[in-house]
C-alpha cells in the first residue's frame, strides 16, 4: 500500500512526499529494502523525478558502519550522536567516563540499516546530571566497535 501511495505522490508531482515515503519504507522495513529498490528502479523507466532522485540517493547505501562525531561537541544541554549501519543488527551505545565506568546506556537493541541519531542529555542511567568533563561514547555492533570523545561543559 505504501508503494502505491508513494507512486501516486510522484505521479502527481509531489516529489518530496514520495521520497519521504520511500525512505520511511526502507527504515521501517529493512528486510524489504531490495524489493523497494527494485520497484523504484522499475518506476524510474516511467520518468518520475522523485523516483530518479531516490534511486540515486539510495543506491549509495552505506556498505560499512559509519559514525559521525557528536554535535555540538563540547555540549551543555544535549548532544546529537549520529551513526550509519549498512544492515540491520544488534547495536549498543554506552557512555563511559574517563575512568571506564558506565554512565548511561543510550541504545541496546536491534536497529535497521541506515542513518540513526541519538540524543544524550548529560544525565546518567539514574537521572543524575553528569559532571563536566570528557566522556566516551562506545558503539558496538556485531562486527565493529568504535569510540567517540564527547565533552560536557556546565
Amino acid at each position: 500500500m505504501l508503494f502505491n501511495h508513494a507512486a501516486a505522490y510522484d505521479d502527481a508531482g509531489f516529489d518530496d512526499k514520495a521520497v519521504a515515503i520511500f525512505e520511511q519504507m526502507i527504515r521501517e522495513f529493512p528486510e524489504e529494502k531490495e524489493e523497494v529498490l527494485a520497484y523504484i528502479r522499475e518506476m524510474n523507466h516511467g520518468g518520475g523525478k522523485a523516483n530518479k532522485y531516490f534511486a540515486e540517493t539510495i543506491s549509495s547505501t552505506p556498505t560499512a558502519f559509519e559514525m559521525a562525531t557528536a554535535y555540538p561537541n563540547p555540549f551543555n544541554a544535549t548532544t546529537k550522536i549520529s551513526y550509519v549501519l549498512p544492515e540491520s543488527g544488534q547495536i549498543s551505545t554506552i557512555i563511559f567516563n574517563t575512568l571506564g565506568q558506565k554512565v548511561r546506556t543510550l541504545v541496546d537493541g536491534v536497529k535497521g540499516a541506515g542513518k540513526h541519531e541519538i540524543l544524550w542529555d548529560g544525565f546518567d542511567d539514574f537521572g543524575n546530571a553528569a559532571s563536566s568533563g570528557l566522556y566516551l561514547a562506545r558503539f558496538v555492533t556485531d562486527s565493529k566497535t568504535q569510540t567517540v570523545k564527547i565533552a560536557l561543559v556546565h
